[in-house]
Formats: C-alpha cells, sequence, structure tokens
C-alpha cells in the first residue's frame, strides 16, 4: 500500500506501507560438500518509509525511499539483525505515461 501526501506535476511524495513474511533458512557446507540445514525460522515484517519521486518524464521518475522495518513473530537474534532503517533507489515506468508520449497525438 502506498499513500500519496503531495503530488506537483514533477514530484511526488508518499508514504509506503509492506508487509510480508517467510522464512529463513540457514545452511552450512560440510566436509562431503552438502548442504545441511540448521533451522528454518519463520517471520514477519511490517515497513514504513517516505518515498519520493522526481519526473524526468510524464512516465520516468527517479525514486528514494527511506523506512524503518520492524519484524515480529520471531525470535531475538532475526529481530535483532533485521529491525534496522532501510533506504531504496529505483526508477518508476509508467507504461502507460510512455505509450501516450509516443503514441498520443495533439489536437
Amino acid at each position: 500500500y502506498e499513500r500519496v501526501l503531495y503530488k506537483v506535476p514533477k514530484w511526488e511524495v508518499s508514504l509506503p506501507l509492506y508487509l510480508g513474511s517467510g522464512k529463513i533458512r540457514s545452511e552450512y557446507l560440510n566436509n562431503l560438500e552438502n548442504y545441511k540445514t540448521l533451522s528454518k525460522t519463520p517471520f514477519s515484517l511490517i515497513d514504513i518509509g517516505v518515498s519520493a519521486k522526481y519526473y524526468l518524464f510524464t512516465w520516468l521518475a527517479p525514486r528514494l525511499t527511506i523506512g524503518q522495518r520492524f519484524t515480529y513473530n520471531t525470535n531475538a537474534d532475526i529481530r535483532k539483525a533485521f529491525n534496522t532503517t532501510f533506504y531504496a533507489l529505483g526508477v518508476s515506468i509508467s507504461l502507460g505515461g510512455l505509450y501516450d508520449s509516443i503514441f498520443k497525438k495533439e489536437k
């Protein structure tokens, strides 16, 4: 889920919320070159943050997200390793905007 807070033609600021779950599996390689499983630990997480996009074109925008990750429903070691501040860099591409910029004729 992502709630847009501010939007003008060149900028967009939003609050993303990510939910996740899965299992963390730890393995080791023994002397016989076989992987042995040490543990399988379930976990759940929630990420909240602030995201900003700058539109270079109506269809292309670099993106920066900064936030905090919280894990729950798991042991203390995993919470300690994964409860952290995060950042993400990316590019947003609007296929509809790209199509319009190529094929839409001005009236």
